[in-house]
Order: structure tokens, then sequence, then C-alpha cells
């Protein structure tokens, strides 16, 4: 698990650590340009991060 958010944290999550409690964010500008790019498109079906 932890090595998933490390990917999520570099490519698109804030992160804020209040006690023992970790939240996460979505970077606004990351969806953005995740839907300029179309990440879903089938060119990119068989690429893996």
């Amino acid at each position: 698990m932890s090595h998933h958010l490390k990917v999520l944290r570099a490519a698109c999550l804030t992160s804020e650590r209040r006690a023992s409690w970790v939240y996460y964010a979505v970077v606004p500008e990351a969806l953005q340009i995740a839907a300029l790019l179309d990440l879903d498109s089938p060119a990119l079906a068989g690429v893996t991060a």
C-alpha cells in the first residue's frame, strides 16, 4: 500500500498530517492535465507505471 501511495503522491496527491492521521487530496491541476491527455485512450491501454 505504501508503494502505491508513494506513486500517487509523486503524481497528483497532496498530504497533510494531523496528529496520527494523514489526509490526502487530489491536486486539481493534475486532474485537468489528465483530462487533456485523455489517459484512458486505447494507445495507452498497455502502459503501466
